[in-house]
C-alpha cells in the first residue's frame, strides 16, 4: 500500500512562518498557512484533502524552526497519469455494478476503492469473506482498463429470523419491521433474503427504533451466533425490552419531517434532532446547519449528451436555495432517462463555499451497444414473443438508439401484426426524454399501428407514473438520537405513503401494463 509519512516537531505556543508544497501543485487550499497557529491537526486534516484528490502515491509533511517558528513543506509525489477506460469483472456471473466513469484518474487508491466497492456489493449479496484483487491493463492512449477478479464461495441466504427473550410486543409487529431480512415471494417463488453483518445490523436498529416509539426506551436487541448450514443461515435475535415509560409529550414524527421539509426549502443541508428523558417527559431539540444557494451545477461524465438536455431534467435551479429534496427529485428524473447508469445522491458531491455550494453531479454513461436474450413467463400466444436483438447507439444522434431484431411471433393478443414466423425487425428508437418527440420506436415491418400504440403507451405510463408515485422514495428517514438510561440509541422517523396509495400502486401496475402491451 502507499505509505504517507509524517515529520512533524511541535513547539508549545508557536507559528507557522512558511509553507511549501513540493513535486506538485495540488490546487487546494490548505488549513495551514502562514501566520497562523501551528496545528498538528491541521497538517492531518490537509494531509488527508491531498490523499482524497487520489494524484498522490506519496504524501510526506516535515518541519523546522525558521525566523523564530515553523516551516511545513508539504512533499507530494504524483501518480503516474493513467485515465480509466473501463471495469472488467471476472467471472463475469457475478451482478456487480461499479461506478466509475470512462476517464477518471487510475492510480492504486482509486483502484482499491473500487475493488473495496466490489467486496461491499458482493456481502450485500450474501458472499461471506469475498476477496477481491485488481490489475491494471495499460491501453494506447494513456488509458487502461481495471480488471478485478472475484474469489468468493456460493452465496448465503437466510433460512428463517427467530426472535427470544423478553419481547413485550407481539412477534408479527416485530417481523413487520423486518427489511433486509425479509423474503419476498414472486408468484410461487420464495426468495429468501442475502445474509449480511450489514442486513442484520440494519434490522436491529429498526427493531430498536420500533421499541423507542413505543416507549421501551431501555431495550436492548443484539443477533446472536448465526447457525450456517451449507449456504444457508438461521438468525436469531434476543431481546429485552425493559420496562414502558409513558411520556406526556411523545415524539411527533410528521411534525418532525415537516419541520425538516421547511429548512430545506431555506438551503439547510444538516438538520439533526435530538432526545433526553426527565421524567415522564421527553425533551428534543433541533440542531440547523447553514443555509446554502446553489452557486453553479456542473456535470462529468456526460459525453455524448447535450449539458441543456441534462438540465432540463433538474428541478433544482441556480442562485436557488440548496433543496435536498430538490436535489433528490431532480437525480429520480435524471435517472428515468436511461441515458447514464443509475444516479444515487451520494455519488453527487457538494462543495460549499461561504454561503454558497457546488453541486458536482458525476455520470457514467451505458454502453454504446448491448445485446439480449428474451423470451416470455408463459405461453408466447399470451404473454409475448422470443426476441434475440443487437441494439447500438446512433453515434451522430446519441439520443436515438438503432437496434437490429429476430423475433419469432405467434399471433398476438391485440391481432395488429400479421406475421406469424421468424422475422428480422429493424428499428430506430427514441427513448422517453420529457419531450413529444421521444418515447416512440419506427419499426417499418411492424407498421404504424406498433409505432403509436408504442407512443402512445410511453407518453401515458412516463408522464403519470412520477404523478402517481408523489413523493414516495423521495423524502428519507429521519434519525432521532435519544439519550436513555442505557446510551444513547436511535428512534428512526419514516415518511408516509402519499394518500390512497393502494389506488395509486394499483394504477401504477396498470401503466406497467399498458406500456408492455406493445411486446405482447
Amino acid at each position: 500500500m502507499v505509505a504517507i509519512f509524517f515529520v512533524v516537531t511541535w513547539w508549545a505556543n508557536d507559528v507557522v512562518t512558511s509553507v511549501a508544497i513540493r513535486g506538485a501543485s495540488p490546487d487546494v487550499t490548505l488549513q495551514t498557512q502562514v501566520g497562523r497557529d501551528f496545528d498538528e491537526r491541521s497538517i492531518e486534516r490537509d494531509v488527508r484533502e491531498l490523499w482524497a484528490l487520489g494524484r498522490f502515491e506519496d504524501i510526506r509533511v516535515e518541519t523546522a524552526r525558521h525566523e523564530g517558528g515553523t516551516a511545513v513543506v508539504f512533499q507530494l509525489a504524483p501518480s503516474p497519469l493513467i485515465r480509466l477506460h473501463e471495469v472488467r469483472v471476472a467471472p463475469t456471473s457475478y451482478s456487480l455494478r461499479i461506478q466509475a466513469p470512462e476517464g477518471t484518474p487510475l492510480n492504486r487508491m482509486r483502484a482499491e476503492q473500487l475493488a473495496a466497492q466490489a467486496r461491499e456489493q458482493l456481502e450485500a449479496h450474501g458472499y461471506l469473506n469475498p476477496r477481491v484483487d485488481w490489475s491494471v491493463a495499460p491501453l494506447a492512449n494513456g488509458l487502461a482498463d481495471l480488471k478485478l477478479t472475484v474469489r468468493a464461495e456460493d452465496p448465503v441466504r437466510v433460512s428463517g429470523v427467530r426472535f427470544s427473550g423478553d419481547t413485550a410486543l407481539e412477534e408479527k409487529d416485530l417481523r413487520r419491521e423486518l427489511r433486509a431480512l425479509h423474503a419476498r415471494r414472486i408468484l410461487f417463488w420464495k426468495l429468501a433474503p442475502s445474509y449480511s453483518d450489514r442486513a442484520v445490523n440494519a434490522d436491529l436498529a429498526r427493531i430498536t427504533s420500533l421499541y423507542l416509539s413505543k416507549g421501551y426506551f431501555d431495550v436492548t436487541a443484539r443477533a446472536e451466533e448465526p447457525e450456517f448450514y451449507r449456504d444457508r443461515a438461521s438468525v436469531s435475535i434476543a431481546i429485552d425490552a425493559g420496562r414502558r415509560t409513558e411520556i406526556r409529550n411523545p415524539i411527533s414524527c410528521g411534525d418532525l419531517l415537516a419541520r425538516r421539509r421547511e429548512a430545506q426549502t431555506q438551503g439547510i443541508l444538516d438538520f439533526s434532532v435530538r432526545g433526553e428523558i426527565a421524567g415522564d417527559e421527553l425533551r428534543t431539540s433541533i440542531e440547523r446547519g447553514p443555509a446554502y444557494r446553489v452557486r453553479r451545477i456542473n456535470f462529468s461524465g456526460s459525453g455524448h449528451f447535450r449539458d441543456a438536455a441534462i438540465r432540463r431534467r433538474f428541478v433544482l435551479d441556480e442562485a436557488a436555495p440548496l433543496d435536498e429534496f430538490k436535489l433528490r427529485k431532480s437525480i429520480a428524473r435524471l435517472n428515468r432517462l436511461n441515458y447514464f447508469q443509475p444516479v444515487d445522491v451520494k455519488d453527487v458531491a457538494i462543495a460549499t463555499l461561504g454561503e454558497t455550494a457546488d453541486v458536482n453531479v458525476r455520470l457514467t454513461e451505458r454502453k454504446a451497444g448491448r445485446w439480449s436474450l428474451s423470451g416470455p413467463v408463459g405461453t408466447p400466444s399470451f404473454a409475448g414473443s422470443l426476441q434475440a436483438a443487437l441494439t447500438e447507439r446512433v453515434p451522430w444522434m446519441p439520443s436515438f438508439v438503432a437496434s437490429a431484431t429476430v423475433v419469432a411471433l405467434h399471433p398476438p393478443l391485440y391481432g395488429l401484426i400479421p406475421v406469424k414466423n421468424f422475422i428480422p425487425v429493424a428499428a430506430v428508437e427514441r427513448p422517453f426524454n420529457g419531450g413529444l418527440w421521444s418515447g416512440f420506436i419506427v419499426a417499418p415491418q411492424l407498421g404504424w399501428p406498433v409505432t403509436a400504440i408504442t407512443y402512445g403507451a410511453t407518453q401515458l405510463r412516463e408522464r403519470l407514473t412520477p404523478v402517481l408515485q408523489g413523493s414516495r422514495g423521495l423524502v428519507t428517514e429521519l434519525p432521532v438520537t435519544i439519550e436513555t438510561r442505557t446510551g444513547e440509541k436511535v428512534l428512526y422517523c419514516e415518511p408516509g405513503n402519499p394518500r390512497w396509495w393502494p389506488v395509486r400502486a394499483a394504477a401504477i401496475a396498470g401503466l406497467q401494463i399498458i406500456g408492455a402491451l406493445p411486446a405482447l
